[in-house]
């Protein structure tokens, strides 16, 4: 009776570590990579699709070129990566990143030159008849340097304030602040210094997106 019961424990066991392993899916990433500024097609560039994650852990899915409207497709099998892993699609002289992995992607991908922001500044506690509000923002020339800072001096009339402009993706950073000593700024070495009581990093999609941000102060 003791040899039967060893026996059949033996089975379950190996039935338990036999389990089938799930095969793995395939998805396909397609679309036309334009720039939204000039309206014009990334065409025949050389492209290399990649998963990444957190932990820069780096998978290659495949590589491929765009046609001459700037369209590509290519189907890769589900990678072993976890961390918030994304696509990335690197090409001659642009880059893709954060783009969702393991999902079915057919889409236009934007790669733009310039951008459209809009700011919206709402006082939480109303000025009073002394204050001043100070708002500026770093200007960025085409080749990602800082080149100036533009400064827009708000009164106390005005309850609330809004502005828009264009300038390079994919990052600006604004500074904003009640009195001069509390934003007083100085230009070096190549950057925006700053002892503002609020600073604010805002990433711009480019054209043809506007992208919008509410401040409160």
């Amino acid at each position: 009776m003791r040899k039967l019961f060893c026996i059949a424990l033996a089975i379950v066991a190996w039935a338990c570590t036999t389990q089938p392993s799930v095969p793995k899916q395939k998805f396909t990433i397609k679309g036309r990579i334009m720039n939204g500024t000039t309206n014009q097609a990334f065409s025949n560039q050389q492209i290399d699709v990649e998963a990444l994650n957190w932990d820069k852990k780096i998978i290659e899915l495949g590589s491929g070129r765009t046609d001459s409207t700037g369209f590509f497709s290519m189907t890769y099998t589900e990678p072993d990566i976890s961390n918030h892993p994304s696509i990335q699609i690197t090409g001659g002289n642009f880059q893709l990143s954060n783009i969702p992995l393991n999902k079915n992607i057919d889409s236009t991908f934007y790669l733009s030159t310039m951008g459209s922001i809009k700011i919206y500044l709402k006082p939480t506690i109303p000025l009073s008849n002394t204050d001043t509000v100070f708002f500026g923002r770093t200007i960025i020339n085409a080749q990602g340097d800082v080149a100036g800072v533009e400064v827009d001096t708000i009164l106390h009339t005005v309850d609330g304030y809004f502005k828009t402009f264009r300038t390079y993706p994919p990052l600006i950073t604004i500074f904003i602040a009640r009195g001069w000593k509390n934003f007083g700024y100085s230009f070096q070495d190549g950057k925006f210094h700053s002892t503002s009581v609020k600073s604010l990093g805002i990433h711009l999609t480019g054209d043809p997106y506007i992208d919008s941000t509410t401040i409160t102060y």
